[in-house]
């Protein structure tokens, strides 16, 4: 800054606090923060009914760690810089509510530091700082949480790993199978080994019926589903919440490795429409992840964002890290996005309008839609998948009450709810599916709403091999952890919620082991004759049931694909439902892929790597595209 800019500034700086503000801003001098700016603060407080300072800070107008400084100068009080330590019995919920933290005995003989905001910054301004006598330091909010989190970081840590397992050891998947499991198990191989030796015909004919029976299951809730998918209401139909009534919005987004992807996603969170001083948006970063945070640190953040550095610890995995987040997040409702997320700027109203039209509903899942279909063949198959699923098929399974296997992202919870039952398994690498089937078997329903969010597929086939292996993975996992005792986990779902749950977890991985092998005999039956003309009674009964298996699977992979086109506006793609036999044949070879790493590396998380596409389509082509 020139000689000439420096006495400028102070010329402005000398000019004394605005009048007719609310005290939260009247003090900031108007040569800092112009009277305008501070006026049009004002009113868009009152218009969303939240204080000056959170809607001044909130579009960025002023840092944070200004704001507080200048709060100290005028309220005569210290700004603490030098670390501190929290007092040992201080209550955390306490703090994180009122912004005032008990301090340890310290040499500068300060009892409480505060970030005060809210109506307790307004008390603060009326009394608190004539009675301070000394006593009292102020700090920004996000220095105070930081101090929070370092000293308390062993609990934090502990909640964020074990807090499930901790709770109810049943519903995690850490620690693997348990001794009844494997003794069920090997009970099990010893069984078929020694029927396999003698009666082999009997006993591969078992298998095949106990697979086809998996299938039939598996098909049988893809069908219901499809059937009963209702037309997604129009996006006009969903009345506008007024800004004054809208609450406070977390919206976490877990980051790894995402140093060229932060830019975009602040643009797209920006996008967003919702009072900024209602959202509150945490950015999760690991403790070695410099990268990230460097970039992070030079987009110069408004308030609403924290970036929040989970603590080091095992597993290292993004549900780790969500349960990091979840211990912080300060809204009544929570939202998690990924790093390549460019979710519809009327999301969040959208999602508030659906918890409040369905009170007993706990979770809101929104739809994901591939936004670079043109990159490959397969990124345009990852979209004919998602079109089937998240435009088709979960919506039917809300429609039916049955449980919903939730997506990785897009998942918008009440908070509340979301900590009763212990937030994600931090030990399941689909956390998703996992959580979706939880929260039916504790009592709370998942339903869906009529709102985009455009993501990117992997475009090559390392990529995708290595995404689809740690699904696979997962969906093993929680099958695993939702089978140790399968009685309870059938009277928690319920008789037609059990059979759902079973037949899309046991039914898909055993359709994705077998599937292949399986076709192939049938079409070898079919090349030699066999299947069209049986010799035996059990000829004819195997016949059927293959023909019937062969068909109801063409019908349940096609149908809701087809559903799912229309509804996006994609029935172009319809040519490329030719080559959904090698698509499924790689889900066999990932499905496998998982079932070895299953055993030796059951917490690795393969780590899905953002900004790659080709191309993503803007505004307009997803327009044209239905999105």
């Amino acid at each position: 800054m020139g000689a000439r800019d420096s006495e400028q500034w102070d010329s402005m700086a000398q000019v004394g606090p605005a009048v007719g503000l609310p005290p939260e801003i009247a003090f900031i001098p108007v040569g800092v923060v112009a009277q305008t700016t501070l006026a049009r603060a004002a009113r868009a407080a009152a218009t969303s009914e939240v204080s000056a300072e959170r809607a001044l800070l909130a579009e960025g107008h002023l840092s944070v760690d200004r704001y507080y400084r200048l709060l100290a100068t005028h309220l005569g009080l210290p700004f603490a810089e030098t670390p501190l330590r929290p007092a040992p019995n201080a209550d955390l919920v306490s703090v994180m509510a009122t912004g005032i933290l008990p301090l340890a005995p310290n040499r500068r003989g300060w009892r409480w530091l505060a970030a005060p905001s809210g109506t307790v910054l307004r008390t603060f301004l009326e009394r608190a700082a004539s009675q301070a006598g000394g006593t009292v330091a102020i700090t920004s909010p996000d220095r105070l949480e930081a101090l929070i989190r370092q000293d308390r970081r062993s609990g934090v840590a502990q909640l964020a790993s074990h807090g499930l397992a901790d709770w109810n050891g049943s519903l995690s998947a850490k620690g693997g199978l348990t001794l009844r499991q494997i003794v069920w198990g090997a009970s099990m191989a010893v069984a078929l080994c020694g029927a396999a030796w003698i009666a082999p015909a009997a006993c591969l004919d078992l298998l095949a019926l106990l697979f086809s029976l998996a299938f039939l299951l598996a098909v049988a809730v893809r069908l219901a589903a499809t059937a009963a998918s209702p037309e997604p209401a129009s996006r006009d139909q969903v009345d506008r919440i007024p800004d004054h009534d809208l609450p406070l919005y977390s919206i976490v987004v877990p980051l790894y490795r995402e140093a060229p992807e932060v830019r975009r996603l602040t643009a797209a969170l920006s996008r967003l429409d919702y009072p900024r001083s209602k959202l509150d948006i945490l950015l999760m970063i690991e403790a070695d992840d410099r990268s990230t945070l460097a970039a992070l640190e030079r987009l110069d953040l408004p308030a609403c964002y924290r970036i929040v550095m989970a603590p080091d610890g095992r597993p290292r995995t993004k549900p780790r890290a969500l349960n990091v987040a979840l211990q912080f997040a300060r809204g009544r409702f929570l939202v998690v996005y990924d790093a390549e997320d460019e979710p519809e700027p009327n999301q969040l109203r959208v999602a508030l309008a659906g918890f409040r039209a369905s009170p007993d509903v706990a979770c809101l899942q929104a739809r994901l839609a591939i936004d670079n279909i043109a990159d490959s063949w397969l990124t345009r198959m990852f979209a004919l998948e998602y079109a089937a699923l998240f435009h088709v098929v979960n919506p039917g399974l809300a429609a039916l009450g049955l449980p919903i296997p939730l997506g990785g992202t897009s998942n918008h919870f009440r908070a509340d709810v979301l900590r009763r039952v212990n937030g994600w398994d931090a030990w399941n690498v689909t956390e998703d599916i996992d959580l979706g089937i939880r929260l039916a078997r504790l009592g709370h329903r998942v339903a869906t709403i009529p709102s985009n969010t455009f993501e990117e597929a992997p475009h090559r086939l390392d990529a995708w091999l290595a995404q689809r292996r740690r699904w696979q993975k997962g969906w093993m996992v929680t099958l695993a952890t939702h089978s140790r005792a399968p009685l309870r986990t059938w009277e928690e779902l319920g008789l037609w919620g059990g059979l759902a749950a079973w037949g899309m977890l046991f039914g898909t991985i055993a359709s994705c082991l077998l599937g292949p092998f399986c076709a192939s005999v049938v079409a070898l039956r079919f090349w030699s004759g066999d299947l069209l003309h049986p010799r035996t009674h059990a000829d004819v009964a195997w016949s059927t049931l293959s023909c019937f298996l062969v068909a109801t699977g063409i019908v349940s992979a096609v149908w809701p694909i087809l559903r799912g086109l229309r509804r996006r506006g994609l029935i172009r793609l319809c040519p490329w439902l030719l080559a959904l036999p090698i698509f499924l044949l790689l889900l066999s070879l990932a499905a496998w892929q998982a079932l070895f790493e299953v055993g030796g590396r059951p917490y690795f998380w393969a780590k899905t790597e953002h900004g790659q596409a080709k191309r993503r389509l803007g505004i307009a082509g997803r327009r044209s595209g239905g999105g």
